[in-house]
């Protein structure tokens, strides 16, 4: 909705939404002109023109506005004078003060018009009633009963004391009353008013004792009993309503309106104050702007504060710089300064704390002396105290802080629960919202981290990270859902999902999507890749296993201590390693490039050491075989995942035949595969060979015999 100009003053009526921004300075401009709409206004006419149109500005200063206009210039003919438009309905003093002994006629439409002579001030009113508006001579009916005189060329007086200034109104008695007044264009209406002035000019006092102690002052405006009573030399003042300004002296530029605001004003400058009591304690503060019931009540010496609204800043002593707007905003603040409270309710307690920024309903409601605090929101930093530097934005955000510091809140309810956590961020609706004390934390995402009450130093990134973590600190969940369901326990989880089942678990790792999404207790898990754990076979308990790879797998799910790296390649049972590179051809080397891994067999590091000359006679009951491994849906005795995916013809042993001969060379994994361990056979080699060196030295020493 666009402002309209619709008023009789053309003030800047503004439109629901408008002005967003600027709607204090428009207000500001609209006081001025009103103050401006009782005041002395010239406007001066082409030089022998016969027609003139003075049209009252919209939202701007003109001097048309003035209760008093004088036209100026020179004539030579009558001239009629159109005031615009002609919807305004007020009161007028008009003088022709133009040269020439013309008279000037006054119009506004189609109807009645006033004739004022050259050199005399007639009071009109104007009825507004469109194209055929008309001009009404005031006084062309008034009755004056008086034993005084009447002068209607000079300074009206009703006691018959007429001093040396001219153009002067006075009505009421020792209005306008002393012997050596000299100023001119005074107005003064009621008892006493502006009784000492002597060369003070265009001032207005209307009723008794108004601008009354008034001497040289110029240019201000009283109305109401007691309105600048007590100024002296003071100019370009404004007061409007019992007692306002009224005790204001030597200082310029104040405007005040209703009762008693600004009472006590003695020589603040350029302060603004309209509601009942506003600013009534000032004295010496300049530069206050104070709107509504005993806004800035208590300022006494403070500079450069705005208040809007009811008690707002209203026991404001010596605090500078704050800006209040909404029904007792910042309304126990006393010393605090560079506050700003937009709000009913905002930084309401605030006594001596500093810098803070508050915009909502109640946002930091109860901080007495917390400083450089930022809350965007209602109810944000609701209950806060002593805490400091906080940044929140969003509903409720903060809302039972107390103590806690460096807190960055953004989001519904955010850290809502957090009363002396420190350094937390939280950033997303219900992000960190149930934390308490817990302090280092990091929140970004709907509901990230959303139960934590006591657990330190936690990240969470991603929609609803961490969301049931409560007490457990120095955990790392990043992606959507990540670490959903844990609860307590240590853990790393980043990637949409990894971790999602696990509860209580401690020490595990999961980077990848859906990286040990079933694990709910297992500990000390490691698992790099996507759907790590969580393919075919899902790891739920076991632990210590490292997996890395995508879509690689324990061979069951309570499997612990299994090594498993590749591409979607299962374990061997717990306590194994399996490293597949590729496909099942691929291939393992050493930066030795040797076919041998190296064994520890330092002899300071054994005991019970003995011979071991098992050898030639078990060596020659092992069959190697030629075989080929079954396909999956060839196995029947064991899972179709402890397949050996290799293709074609394969040399080795059978585990069932060799157990029979050497049973230590055997293990059953479990997963009730047999496996091979060569290390023990190569010890039996050797001893096979030294069999065969003494067989061979004996048939050497046979045939040398035999040579010889």
């Amino acid at each position: 909705m666009a402002s309209t100009y619709v008023n009789d003053l053309r003030l800047n009526e503004l439109g629901t939404g408008d002005g967003s921004g600027t709607w204090g300075n428009t207000t500001n401009t609209n006081l001025e002109l009103i103050a401006e709409s009782l005041s002395f206004g010239t406007e001066a006419i082409t030089t022998n023109a016969d027609t003139h149109t003075s049209t009252i500005a919209d939202g701007a200063t003109d001097p048309v506005r003035s209760m008093f206009v004088k036209y100026t210039g020179t004539l030579d003919s009558t001239c009629t004078i159109t005031i615009a438009p002609n919807t305004i309905s007020r009161v007028h003093f008009i003088e022709n003060g133009t040269s020439g002994s013309q008279d000037i006629i006054i119009s506004q439409g189609s109807g009645a018009n006033v004739t004022i002579p050259a050199g005399q001030t007639k009071a009109v009113y104007l009825d507004g009633a469109g194209s055929g508006a008309a001009v009404v001579d005031a006084f062309a009916s008034l009755n004056i009963t008086t034993s005084g005189n009447v002068s209607l060329n000079g300074t009206i007086k009703l006691d018959g004391n007429y001093p040396i200034g001219s153009n002067n109104v006075a009505l009421g008695d020792t209005a306008l009353d002393d012997g050596s007044l000299s100023g001119q264009r005074n107005t003064a209406i009621g008892f006493a008013a502006l009784s000492e002035n002597e060369g003070g000019s265009y001032n207005v006092a209307l009723g008794a004792y108004s601008l009354d102690a008034n001497t040289s002052g110029n240019y201000n405006s009283g109305l109401g009993d007691a309105t600048l009573t007590a100024n002296t030399t003071g100019s370009a003042n404004t007061a409007a309503g019992y007692f306002a300004l009224a005790a204001n002296t030597t200082a310029d530029s104040n405007t005040a309106f209703g009762y008693s605001s600004m009472g006590v004003n003695t020589t603040g400058t350029k302060n603004v104050s309209s509601g009942a009591f506003s600013l009534d304690a000032n004295t010496s503060g300049s530069f206050n702007s104070a709107f509504g019931y005993a806004a800035l009540g208590a300022n006494t010496t403070a500079s450069y504060n705005t208040s809007f609204g009811a008690d707002s800043l209203d026991a404001n002593t010596t605090g500078a710089y704050n800006l209040a707007a909404g029904y007792s905003a910042l309304g126990a603040n006393t010393t605090g300064s560079y506050n700003t409270g937009l709000g009913p309710y905002a930084l309401n307690n605030t006594t001596t704390g500093v810098r803070n920024t508050a915009v909502g309903y109640a946002s930091i409601n109860t901080s007495t002396t917390g400083s450089r605090n930022t809350a965007i929101g209602a109810y944000t930093m609701h209950q806060n105290t002593t805490g400091n530097y906080n940044t929140v934005m969003g509903d409720q955000a903060l809302y039972y802080n107390t103590t806690g510091e460096n807190n960055v809140a953004l989001g519904y309810v955010s850290m809502a629960a957090n009363t002396t956590g420190g350094t937390n961020t939280a950033v997303g609706v219900q992000s960190l919202s149930s934390n308490t004390t817990a302090s280092y934390n990091t929140a970004l995402g709907f509901y990230a981290l959303q139960a934590n009450t006591t657990g330190n130093s936690n990240t969470a990134v991603g929609f609803q990270a961490a969301i049931s973590c409560t007490t457990s600190a120095n955990n790392v969940a990043v992606g959507t859902n990540a670490a959903y369901s844990a609860t307590t326990g240590t853990f790393t989880a980043v990637g949409a999902g990894a971790l999602y089942k696990k509860t209580t678990g401690s020490e595990n790792v999961a980077l990848g999507y859906n990286a040990g999404y079933e694990l709910t207790t297992g500990n000390h898990n490691i698992m790099l890749g996507d759907h790590t754990g969580s393919y075919i076979t899902f790891l739920t308990t076991g632990s210590q296993n490292t997996i890395i790879g995508n879509y690689c797998r324990t061979n069951a799910s309570a499997d612990d201590n299994c090594l498993v790296m590749g591409y979607a390649k299962a374990g061997k049972g717990s306590s194994t390693g399996f490293i597949c590179a590729g496909s099942s051809s691929g291939s393992m080397y050493q930066g030795s490039n040797s076919s041998a891994w190296a064994t520890t067999s330092d002899k300071r590091l054994k005991k019970n050491i003995v011979d071991n000359n098992v050898g030639l006679d078990k060596i020659n009951q092992i069959q190697v075989r030629n075989f080929e491994y079954r396909k999956p849906d060839e196995i029947t005795e064991l899972t179709s995942s402890d397949c050996i995916d290799i293709q074609g013809l394969q040399l080795g042993v059978i585990a069932q035949e060799i157990q029979e001969i050497l049973p230590d060379v055997v293990k059953e994994e479990s997963t009730g595969v047999l496996r091979v361990n060569p290390d023990n056979l190569t010890w039996y080699l050797v001893n096979a060979v030294k069999d065969l060196s003494a067989k061979n030295d004996e048939l050497a020493a046979r045939i040398k015999a035999l040579e010889s």
